[in-house]
């Protein structure tokens, strides 16, 4: 009784029906939208712990519609976050994740699938302030497969000049399909293409990512000597980056800040795009080997990472995989990017230079990758074969 007499004054319950609380406008305040996710989130601890319905009877009614658990729930909102307020601890707040839809361009029994492997999509993009994440490009495409049965775990890079065709669009540059229609059409489009699976997706704002690395304490990266006299040279550097990088820079391991280890995955006119899908598979190793090395800390990591990250992933699943994590932390990590080599050649289409590729190919060495056990002898797997004729990167 004393919790929904909290809600009903906090978001001005008994002013009635209408979108207004002592915040102000509900649906555009982020005051009363962490308001009301702490309140939703405890009235719905009390109706799981008791068997109560209070959630979907009185919690508090916006724009004369009953908003109630199904509704927060359709729209992905109960996803475990950690507040603002040290007072209050942790909580789950607005989810800024999408819920993915089945694909509407292929048949489900077209793609290939396990019940021992799951797919996340990483998805990493650049929108600038202000800007959606549905209406920018996405810079990296990353899949991770969770490969239980062959006890792996598994990172397969697309390159972004991937020539290929978006569902209900047209041939394209693969990274186009976050910009047409969210990461909704982008995991449409890769499973459309190379008939795979994926069940969900994270997106990063590159913005968010350095403060990933830096709440993780910075990660180590093995750099190549060509590598660090090109960050030494401090070419094509901003101010902000030339000063995250104060002192010499020598090849092997190197300890990164966050900003350092965004600035080396996105190196673009050193050698070519395969280099760079490699640099980025680096820094995500670096990642997993700092969680590897202090698997009883994952759950403090989690509490750090997740509230910058947009995800599909429900509350129970986060819980399910942080709970399996650290056996997932004893997999053996496998690589692969796509194209394959042997498998591609850079041509000018009206998208700019493109890779066009054999995809019976490389659908071929996707699904074996994922679904079959890897090799993981060696993973350093983009050679001066895949660099050959020198595909550069395009702004694009």
């Amino acid at each position: 009784e004393k919790l929904l007499e909290v809600a009903r004054g906090e978001l001005g319950y008994a002013e009635g029906p209408h979108s207004f609380t002592k915040y102000g406008l509900w649906s555009g305040d982020a005051n009363a939208e962490w308001c009301a996710e702490f309140i939703c989130w405890c009235v719905d601890q009390v109706d799981q712990r008791y068997g109560t319905n209070l959630l979907d009877v009185v919690y508090p009614n916006y724009s004369g519609q009953n908003t109630g658990r199904d509704w927060f729930i359709e729209r992905g909102r109960f996803v475990y976050r950690k507040g603002n307020c040290p007072d209050w601890g942790y909580q789950c707040l607005l989810g800024s994740g999408h819920l993915l839809q089945k694909n509407e361009y292929i048949d489900s029994s077209k793609l290939a699938h396990s019940d021992s492997v799951r797919n996340i999509l990483l998805i990493g993009v650049d929108a600038r302030e202000g800007e959606s994440s549905d209406s920018t490009r996405s810079d990296t495409m990353m899949i991770l497969s969770i490969d239980e049965k062959n006890k792996q775990l598994k990172l397969t890079s697309i390159l972004r000049d991937t020539y290929v065709e978006i569902p209900g669009w047209k041939w394209n540059k693969i990274n186009a399909a976050q910009s047409h229609g969210g990461r909704q059409l982008l995991v449409d489009t890769i499973e459309y293409n190379f008939k795979v699976d994926i069940d969900n997706y994270m997106l990063v704002n590159f913005d968010r990512f350095t403060t990933i690395i830096d709440e993780l304490g910075g990660v180590d990266v093995e750099v190549t000597e060509k590598e660090a006299n090109y960050i030494n040279a401090r070419y094509n550097m901003t101010q902000a980056e030339k000063d995250a990088f104060p002192g010499t820079t020598n090849a092997g391991v190197n300890h990164f800040s966050g900003m350092q280890a965004l600035w080396y995955s996105r190196m673009r006119y050193l050698d070519s795009d395969f280099y760079r899908t490699q640099r980025q598979r680096k820094v995500i190793s670096a990642i997993i080997d700092k969680a590897k090395s202090n698997p009883t800390a994952l759950y403090s990591i989690a509490e750090k990472v997740m509230p910058m990250i947009e995800t599909d992933l429900t509350t129970d699943e986060l819980v399910n995989l942080a709970k399996s994590s650290v056996k997932y932390m004893k997999y053996d990590l496998a690589q692969m990017q796509v194209p394959i080599d042997g498998s591609w050649k850079s041509v000018k289409k009206s998208a700019g230079n493109v890779l066009s590729i054999d995809m019976d190919k490389n659908v071929s060495a996707m699904r074996t990758f994922i679904y079959e056990k890897a090799d993981t002898s060696n993973n350093e797997t983009t050679t001066e074969n895949s660099c050959r004729n020198s595909h550069k990167n395009s702004p694009g």
